[in-house]
């Protein structure tokens, strides 16, 4: 009766035991957008095309590269494309938001659309060529 008695209170601690929870990392709701962002546009959509100025063009000679980027890309999606199509690791990348502005042409009005410009770093001896 003895063993019966300390089997039942084995069972019942591990029955009263609850199992340990697993806890998955936190989801927030930009990472799930940056994730949805990657996958539906990858990094092809990423750099629209060189923003080419007379500021840049001296820039350039610096080592620091402009691009007018997508809306929603961030500095490690602009830093993965510049790796990905021009084979270059970047050092520091800076994204700046240009607003919409009010243009006046031949009297009538008329608005540039808001745009998105990164200035990407490059090392000593790495450069970008532009065609």
């Amino acid at each position: 009766m003895a063993l019966l008695k300390k089997d039942t209170k084995e069972t019942e601690k591990a029955i009263k035991k609850p199992a340990a929870k697993k806890v998955a990392p936190k989801k927030t709701k930009a990472s799930e957008a940056k994730l949805l962002r990657t996958e539906k546009h990858g990094l092809y959509g990423v750099l629209k095309k060189p923003y080419i100025t007379e500021k840049a063009a001296v820039l350039s000679e610096n080592r620091v590269y402009t691009f007018e980027i997508r809306q929603d890309a961030g500095k490690g999606e602009v830093a993965a494309a510049i790796r990905a199509f021009y084979g270059v690791d970047p050092v520091r990348v800076n994204i700046i938001k240009l607003p919409a502005k009010q243009v006046m042409s031949r009297g009538r009005r008329g608005t540039k659309p808001a745009m998105k410009k990164a200035m990407v770093f490059l090392k000593k001896g790495d450069s970008i060529e532009f065609v």
